[in-house]
C-alpha cells in the first residue's frame, strides 16, 4: 500500500512540473536592437531572443520606401550598417530540427540623414520663341526622394528632371518642392522663363 502511495505521489509531482519545450520546436520571442534611431551611416546590433534549438538564422533589413533589402546569416546577434536614410522593417527567420519561425518588426529602425535639404534647380533655355521647350535640372542637396514642379502656366510634374513646353508668350514663375523622409524645401524663381 505504501509503495502504491509513493508511486502515486511521484506521478503527481511529475505531471505538475512545467513541461519543457518539445525537442526541435523553435519560437522567436522578440527582436531587440541597440538603437532604433540613428544618422546614416550608422552601425546597429540586433538580438533574436529565441526558444528552442536553432540551426540556421536569416536576418532581413527592408527599406520601406525604396524597397532595398539586405540580408545577414549571423547567429543570435547580428550587426548591420544602415547606409541609406529611411524607415526599415527587420525580419528574423530561424530554423531548427523540428520546424521554423519568423518574426517581423515593422518600421523598427529609422535611419536619418545628416544633410540639410535645400531645393535648387537650373533651366535651359530660359527665354525664346513659342513654343519654347525648356529642360529643368534638379540641383537640390540633402538626398531628396520626391520632387514636385510647377511651371507657372498650369503645368506640373513629379519627375526629377523634367522637360516642359511653353506654348504661349509671357513670363513664367517656376517652383520646385523637394522632400525626403523627414524634411522638405521649396525654391521659387519669379519670372524665370520668358516666352516671346
Amino acid at each position: 500500500m505504501k509503495k502504491h502511495i509513493s508511486l502515486l505521489l511521484v506521478l503527481i509531482i511529475l505531471f505538475s512540473m512545467p513541461t519543457a519545450l518539445a525537442t526541435g520546436n523553435v519560437k522567436i520571442n522578440s527582436i531587440t536592437a541597440t538603437s532604433t534611431v540613428g544618422t546614416v551611416p550608422f552601425y546597429d546590433k540586433f538580438t533574436g531572443h529565441v526558444t528552442g534549438k536553432v540551426t540556421s538564422w536569416a536576418w532581413k533589413f527592408h527599406n520601406i520606401k525604396s524597397g532595398a533589402t539586405t540580408y545577414s546569416t549571423e547567429s543570435g546577434t547580428a550587426g548591420h550598417t544602415f547606409k541609406k536614410p529611411g524607415v526599415y522593417d527587420v525580419t528574423l527567420t530561424v530554423k531548427g530540427p523540428g520546424g521554423s519561425d519568423t518574426l517581423t518588426k515593422k518600421s523598427f529602425i529609422t535611419a536619418k540623414t545628416n544633410q540639410r535639404l535645400i531645393a535648387n534647380f537650373a533651366a535651359s533655355p530660359v527665354s525664346g520663341k513659342t513654343p519654347l521647350k525648356v529642360h529643368f535640372t534638379d540641383k537640390s542637396t540633402g538626398i531628396p526622394t520626391y520632387w514636385s514642379w510647377t511651371f507657372g502656366d498650369g503645368g506640373k510634374t513629379i519627375a526629377k528632371n523634367p522637360t516642359h513646353i511653353y506654348k504661349k508668350a509671357g513670363s513664367y514663375t517656376v517652383s520646385l518642392t523637394v522632400k525626403n523622409y523627414y524634411l522638405n524645401s521649396v525654391k521659387t524663381v519669379s519670372k524665370m522663363i520668358t516666352v516671346k
